[in-house]
């Protein structure tokens, strides 16, 4: 399954000179935890929900280029769910953008991947989704 048939695709961006706190509003409302962070329409940074927290108090003051992630790791459209949740897990991080050409397309989180765990009918064909993705051997489906 390609992460471009799962990823958020409704793409909310900031721009690197923006203020930390029009970044949290956008958030807020958009009920998300992260977003691209884009200049001249090329991803050039992601900001988290935690960047924020940690400058309460500062962020009518703080830029977004001060406290954003810059040169983000990313995944193409046709990278697999599974190979973006063993990288996501790799790396302790909760979303990846999805980026064709250096331009935002999309952003893949722990939810949407969730949601396409969730998504599969059959219990036998979660539990091979999951030893693939995370490497779980162990775990196995038992007809009760």
């Amino acid at each position: 399954m390609e992460t471009a048939k799962r990823m958020t695709s409704k793409v909310i961006t900031v721009g690197p000179r923006d203020s930390l706190s029009k970044a949290k509003a956008l958030m807020d409302s958009g009920n998300f935890r992260h977003v691209p962070v884009v200049e001249d329409a090329r991803l050039i940074g992601i900001l988290f929900d935690r960047d924020i927290r940690s400058h309460v108090g500062y962020l009518e003051s703080t830029r977004v280029d001060a406290v954003m992630t810059l040169n983000p790791v990313t995944v193409t459209p046709t990278t697999t769910v599974e190979e973006a949740a063993r990288l996501m897990l790799r790396l302790k991080i909760s979303a990846v953008p999805v980026v064709e050409d250096g331009k935002p397309l999309g952003v893949l989180s722990t939810s949407d991947i969730l949601r396409a765990f969730l998504d599969v009918e059959r219990p036998e064909e979660l539990a091979e989704l999951m030893r693939k993705a995370v490497g779980l051997w162990t775990y196995v489906y038992h007809d009760r």
